[in-house]
């Protein structure tokens, strides 16, 4: 009985100090669905600009950047303004979890600019 309590103790424990949590992840056959899920591809498209700037001119933009991948983050669930020439408003913040968002950012990035 002891030993039961132990594990469930060991296994309920957080993670020690200086280790990550495994992050829960979108499957990456999923983005395409979670942009539309999420109403992203109301406003933005692959290669046209819509309302919002093509992900391939996005991609452009930010790859190779140190900080692409967290500041598109927060761009997603903060919103955004004037980064784009004043060719588009502003993009209001979205309802989204970090893990999708990551996701999302990640497929934008590794789009091939053809």
């Amino acid at each position: 009985m002891w030993l039961l309590v132990l594990v469930c103790l060991v296994f309920s424990c957080d993670v020690p100090k200086g280790q990550k949590k495994a992050e829960p992840s979108v499957e990456p056959s999923k983005v395409k669905e979670l942009f539309k899920a999420r109403g992203c591809t109301d406003c933005h498209d692959r290669r046209i600009a819509l309302v919002g700037p093509a992900f391939v001119e996005i991609a452009k933009r930010y790859r190779g950047r140190e900080e692409a991948e967290s500041m598109l983050i927060k761009s997603i669930r903060e919103g955004s303004c004037s980064r784009w020439k004043a060719r588009w408003e502003c993009m209001p913040p979205q309802r989204i979890e970090e893990t999708e968002a990551r996701a999302m950012v990640r497929w934008i990035l590794n789009l091939t600019l053809e």
